[in-house]
This record gives C-alpha cells, sequence and structure tokens, in this order.
C-alpha cells in the first residue's frame, strides 16, 4: 500500500536517516521506534506529505485517504468545544451530516471514557485530557492509514490500552511513532 525507497532526509545539511526502505500494507500495524531525534516525526511528515524527502521517494495510490496525529496536540485542534473537534474531520472530509458526526464522536468519547469533556473548552483540558482529545479526533475516521506521533505520550495504562485497542480494530494500516519501549510485535526502528 505504502513503499519508501531509499528515503533519506536532512535539516540544515544535517543528515536525519538515510537509506530507508519499507513498505506498510493494508491493515498492518507498526510501531515505529527510535530515539528522541531519529527522525520519527519527519518519516511520519514525509508519509503524510507535510515534508519533502532530500532523496528517495514514498509510493502509495492516488486515493489513499489518511489522518495524521501531531506530536504537539494543540496543532491538531480547528473547534474550541470538544464535541465541536472531535466530530469536525468527519464533517470537512467524510462528508457526515452534523448530526451523525456529532453522534459518531460522542460514541469515540465514551469509547475513551471521556463523555463527560464533551461540552468542554479545549483550552481547558489537562496535557492528557488533550491528548486524549486529538486521539479521538483521529480515530473517530475510518481511513486507509492512520500516522500517529507519540499517541500515548501523557496517557495513564489504562487509556494506552484503550487506544491501542481501538489501533487493532481499525481496517486501516497505521504508523505509530514512539520512543517508549511498548509490547507491539511488528517494529520499525530508526
Amino acid at each position: 500500500m505504502v513503499e519508501a525507497r531509499n528515503l533519506a532526509y536532512r535539516i540544515d545539511g544535517k543528515e536525519v536517516f538515510s537509506s530507508l526502505d519499507f513498505k506498510i500494507e493494508s491493515g498492518e500495524k507498526k510501531l515505529l521506534v527510535g530515539k528522541n531525534g531519529s527522525g520519527k516525526s519527519s518519516l511520519l511528515g514525509i508519509l503524510q506529505g507535510f515534508l519533502s524527502p532530500s532523496e528517495g521517494e514514498v509510493l502509495k495510490p492516488k486515493e489513499l485517504k489518511s489522518t495524521y496525529l501531531f506530536q504537539d496536540t494543540l496543532n491538531q485542534f480547528i473547534a474550541p468545544i470538544v464535541l465541536e473537534d472531535v466530530a469536525f474531520s468527519l464533517i470537512a472530509k467524510e462528508k457526515y451530516t452534523q448530526e451523525n458526526a456529532l453522534n459518531q464522536a460522542r460514541e469515540i468519547l465514551k469509547r475513551l471514557e471521556i463523555p463527560h469533556l464533551a461540552q468542554n473548552s479545549i483550552f481547558s483540558l489537562s496535557g492528557g485530557e488533550k491528548r486524549l482529545i486529538a486521539l479521538a479526533g483521529v480515530l473517530v475516521c475510518e481511513c486507509d492509514l492512520y500516522l500517529l506521533d507519540e499517541p500515548f505520550n501523557e496517557l495513564d495504562q489504562k487509556r494506552c490500552e484503550i487506544v491501542k485497542e481501538i489501533i487493532l480494530e481499525k481496517k486501516g494500516a497505521c504508523l505509530i511513532a514512539s520512543h517508549q519501549i511498548l509490547d507491539w510485535k511488528n517494529q520499525l526502528k530508526l
């Protein structure tokens, strides 16, 4: 589904990574591991099309639907109220009616055990709550590819397990960047 060939990325002449080759197939869930500064976020940015590789190429179908979780949750939010923010991508990208989008948003908030936050301002939330809302906005969508940058940051163990369960249920492929050591059988190391 998505293939990277001889991918390299440099910032200000400094090599972040080079000679990277990998594939991620439809439905596959892969953990991208590496220390801080190893290029995990840069690779996800290249795959999403936010950044251009210094060398190499990314091959993916033109009709590929992907979604992206930013490492910094403040870059994720569109609407000031939680429920509206989570529903936004369903209305904008998926063409849901507002009523259906809000119902789907309520369901993912319930699944993440945070329905009580639905009417809160994004800016009144704790770091972990912001992370969960950002994840809800991404995981509410049905996509071919989920690119998740540090999705487990600021989450307690229980919420990590819930998020992992939701990710594994998704039909689309998923590439998860993390510097944490996670119990994940399919790993790509940078």
